[in-house]
């Protein structure tokens, strides 16, 4: 909050500077991360394979062959692909808006270490549809285009997440018909790895009466904050209340797969990179109240996070905490 006032430019440093504990602490990581272990291992084989080995999408498997022609230590490699990560989301999000409010309320605080830190697939599919959008709002849909398909090969979720903020900015409802298909195939062609991984992290994030409701609470509440500005109201209501439809359709989803959780995540990341960049087509900005909205939920969306990082203490081979720098543990 301390940045709201401050003109644009002054905004953008101030955003680049606080962002820099995250970015260390996300880069220079030891073994911190539910997934990271398994990243570990996935990418050992990778290399012993010296090929394409199928374990993730092609493209995510091409970006280690190549990182791994300049060093062959994985941890330096997951350091790297982390790097890339920080790089690709954030050209994005300046691109976006050079007063990035609407990120510096959610995407950084809620999704910015899962994605560096755990989730590395999702984390650079995401960043580079994020990237993309930056391309699309300024008309470039080639170059949209060419980033989504990119996007899909290092984690096949994005081209979700691309279509439907396709779909969203353009107008074009077909895009609804080809992103339920694509849910629906993608569900049954992944229904086998979907449940290896319920059963990897069911410990932690098991599918239950509770599962998926902190993303519910704040895709409803960020929705409402913006269902309050005249403004985006009387712009892009049926988007908004699409987007509602969305929420509870993936919460009602989560109750019974777990892949509903990831849905319910992109769903969130998804609304917050469309308003952002439907506000930058519309030219307008928040008032001082929502403003001050958006920021008491991304604390709120923080300590969750956080709490999360807190719980899975100790557990499995690479726990969020305690957190270690990568020289302190082998």
């Amino acid at each position: 909050m301390i940045g709201a006032g401050l003109q644009k430019k002054r905004m953008l440093s101030f955003f680049i500077v606080a962002s820099i504990p995250f970015v260390l602490l996300s880069i220079f990581r030891g073994l911190v991360g539910v997934d990271s272990a398994v990243y570990e291992q996935s990418i050992d084989f990778i290399k012993a394979n010296q090929g394409l080995s199928l374990i993730f999408e092609p493209g995510f498997e091409l970006l280690i062959l190549f990182l791994t022609e300049i060093s062959a230590d994985t941890k330096l490699l997951m350091m790297m692909i982390t790097t890339i990560i920080v790089v690709v989301l954030y050209i994005g999000i300046i691109k976006i808006d050079r007063k990035p409010i609407l990120f510096s309320s959610i995407i950084i605080p809620y999704f910015f270490l899962d994605m560096s830190m755990n989730g590395l697939r999702y984390g650079l599919a995401f960043s580079i549809v994020t990237l993309g959008a930056a391309y699309l709002i300024s008309g470039r849909r080639k170059l949209f285009f060419m980033l989504l398909v990119l996007a899909g090969t290092i984690q096949i979720s994005s081209l979700l997440l691309g279509l439907i903020l396709l779909m969203l900015i353009e107008r074009r409802y077909i895009y609804i018909v080809y992103s339920v298909c694509f849910l629906l195939v993608s569900s049954i062609v992944f229904s086998e790895y979907l449940s290896v991984k319920v059963g990897t992290v069911s410990e932690l994030e098991g599918v239950g009466l509770f599962s998926g409701v902190v993303p519910l609470l704040i895709s409803f509440f960020s929705l409402l904050i913006f269902f309050s500005d005249r403004r985006l109201r009387s712009q892009i209501l049926a988007p908004l209340c699409f987007l509602l439809v969305l929420v509870f359709v993936s919460f009602v989803y989560a109750k019974f797969n777990y892949a509903g959780v990831r849905i319910q995540l992109l769903v969130l990341y998804l609304i917050h990179l469309y308003v952002t960049c439907y506000m930058r087509i519309l030219g307008i900005r928040f008032n001082y109240r929502n403003f001050f909205l958006l920021m008491l939920l991304g604390i709120v969306a923080a300590t969750f996070r956080l709490k999360n990082f807190s719980d899975e203490s100790g557990v499995g081979l690479a726990p969020f905490a305690p957190y270690h720098f990568y020289w302190e543990r082998n």
